[in-house]
């Protein structure tokens, strides 16, 4: 015969607060669950933050589990709930992937004398046929059979319910109720504030694709010259959105990029600063990374009315601005079941760009013998006769 009044006690100093997010989650109706069943028992969920358990650890004594407490995928291991001074020595931990599907079996005590059940005998986890954990009273004082009809649904463990004291009382796994059929992310809000970087001119910065030289070694009194010589150039570009619990639902899906999200792309001007800045652009894809290249083409010219004087030499140059943007996020995932039910849960990550301007050019008339030794010289230059004695800006050029 056992006496509750001290884990009585205990347990009523422990009891947690109702925990809405362990009764209103994505969870099967029939969660696998073991001991002496509780009003209110404690919570233990990180689902809405899309995190999931992916580790147990259990104490156990002859009579009866003394504890137990769980890993999540992010956060990692959680509180003992119940008491482990109090043990023979039975212990297990046991660890798994967030995505790797698992099957739970319970089984509750069984007091002497004809007494009610009053906590966890034993819990058995297993994925694929093999034991992750094993662990339970004395076989004697363990119930005969476990507690059937349980449904383990999609497989993945979102959350738990616990009740303890001087020993486990009661646990409950939550489980996923189905499958995952997709992740969308819906929403994406940057830590920084777009308008400050572009006052700042954060993460924005010039750069020179090429610099052409245009000669005329003609004598003094000889002809002037014009040119007109077209470049290309490819730089990478990149658009990522790192998830920090990016396939933890299903090993089968990955989550995508909704239409109505928008990431930092640099713009010719942005209404803050009326001037080259960063602009929230959606993905074109649903990809959560996007790498490609920026096509540069441009062309060196001058007009015939303003053609190259003999010994004088026009410099070119052909120009990019850069943006180059790294922060991060918090966002919101909309999963869809195999069931068809949907739910969202919070996400955080990171988020690298790497973008530019089209390039732009210009031109300057220089002496002669300003051009550097090495310089790259212009081919496309032809002989005219008359004009004047000055360059004409070169245009900008856009894809």
């Amino acid at each position: 015969m056992h006496f509750f009044t001290k884990a009585a006690v205990l347990f009523l100093a422990t009891l947690a607060i109702a925990d809405d997010r362990c009764t209103n989650g994505p969870f099967v109706k029939d969660p696998p669950q073991a001991g002496r069943k509780v009003p209110n028992p404690a919570c233990h969920t990180q689902w809405d933050n899309g995190e999931v358990i992916v580790g147990v650890e259990a104490w156990a004594a002859k009579w009866q589990m003394r504890a137990i407490r769980f890993k999540y995928s992010q956060m990692g291991w959680g509180e003992i709930h119940g008491n482990i001074k109090d043990h023979d020595g039975t212990h297990a931990v046991a660890e798994w992937k967030a995505s790797e599907e698992v099957n739970i079996r319970t089984w509750n005590n069984k007091p002497d004398d004809g007494d009610p059940v009053d906590a966890v005998g034993r819990i058995l986890i297993t994925t694929k046929g093999r034991t992750l954990l094993d662990i339970g009273t004395d076989p004697k004082k363990t119930a005969k059979n476990e507690n059937y009809g349980s449904n383990m649904g999609g497989g993945i463990i979102l959350g738990a319910r616990t009740a303890s004291g001087v020993w486990l009382d009661y646990v409950e796994f939550n489980m996923l109720k189905s499958k995952v059929k997709s992740a969308e992310l819906i929403d994406v809000k940057m830590s920084k504030s777009l308008e400050d970087m572009n006052k700042k001119q954060e993460g924005i910065d010039s750069m020179d694709l090429t610099t052409m030289y245009f000669i005329n070694e003609n004598p003094k009194n000889g002809s002037n010259m014009i040119y007109s010589q077209t470049l290309k150039q490819e730089k990478a570009t990149e658009k990522t959105i790192e998830t920090s619990t990016e396939n933890e639902w299903s090993a089968e899906v990955s989550v995508t990029v909704g239409a109505s999200v928008g990431i930092p792309l640099i713009s010719a001007s942005v209404e803050t600063t009326a001037s080259t800045g960063f602009r929230n652009t959606q993905f074109e894809s649903e990809k959560l990374s996007e790498k490609g290249v920026k096509k540069f083409e441009w062309t060196f010219e001058c007009d015939p009315e303003t053609p190259l004087p003999p010994q004088r030499a026009a410099k070119c140059v052909a120009k990019t601005t850069a943006g180059d943007f790294e922060g991060s996020f918090v966002g919101t995932v909309e999963v869809e079941l195999v069931d068809g039910s949907r739910y969202k849960y919070k996400e955080k990550g990171q988020v690298k760009t790497m973008s530019y301007l089209d390039a732009s050019t210009s031109c300057k008339e220089i002496p002669l013998k300003d051009v550097p030794s090495g310089a790259t010289i212009g081919k496309d230059i032809h002989n005219v006769k008359g004009g004047k004695r000055s360059i004409r800006r070169s245009r900008i050029f856009r894809e």
